[in-house]
């Protein structure tokens, strides 16, 4: 199967393209442009095939997934420092809300045949949440604007579900389930 991730240079996205070569996967990653080589142990092994794209960028994200032409997608980039949200929400909201978007989008478009697309949420969805324990219906009361932003992005995703059956929502622990 031919899998894309997005936020391949990351931990999970790491993690995540290891254990699906290991299981024989064609791997196909977005790595931002400057992610090739911007800090040590980040050249990717050659098993991924890399394709440098800003997720903010329609056109080049829209490009990347025509050309790799994915099964499935496995969506993980995204800006996570919550601390940082507070000081620069613009670049939060515009990379995690718009960027999913931008990849939701492109793929509908070019992408008829997909068969799935994984979203990594959040648990700073819920916030400062009364409920105890929170679960999956407890409400969104997002404390941050990256919460705000993967809210946001969920939401649309959600959207998205009347148009297709290919989307699963899945929690900020993904790598414990491979």
């Amino acid at each position: 199967m031919k899998i894309f991730i997005t936020g391949i240079t990351g931990f999970v996205g790491d993690v995540m393209a290891s254990k699906l070569n290991e299981k024989n996967h064609e791997i196909g990653g977005l790595v931002r442009n400057l992610s090739l080589g911007d800090r040590p142990g980040s050249r990717l092994p050659k098993y991924i095939s890399p394709y440098a794209a800003d997720i903010t960028d329609y056109l080049s994200i829209r490009e990347a997934l025509k050309s790799f032409n994915p099964d499935v997608i496995i969506h993980l980039a995204s800006q996570t420092s919550v601390a940082y949200s507070f000081y620069h929400p613009h670049e939060v909201l515009n990379t995690n809300f718009r960027g999913t978007v931008n990849i939701a989008d492109a793929a509908r478009e070019v992408l008829p045949n997909l068969k799935r697309f994984v979203f990594s949420g959040s648990v700073e969805e819920y916030g400062n949440n009364p409920d105890d324990p929170i679960t999956e219906d407890s409400p969104l009361i997002a404390a941050s604007p990256y919460g705000v932003a993967k809210i946001g992005a969920e939401k649309y995703l959600i959207f998205l579900l009347y148009y297709s059956e290919m989307l699963i929502l899945m929690d900020e622990n993904i790598i414990t389930h491979l």
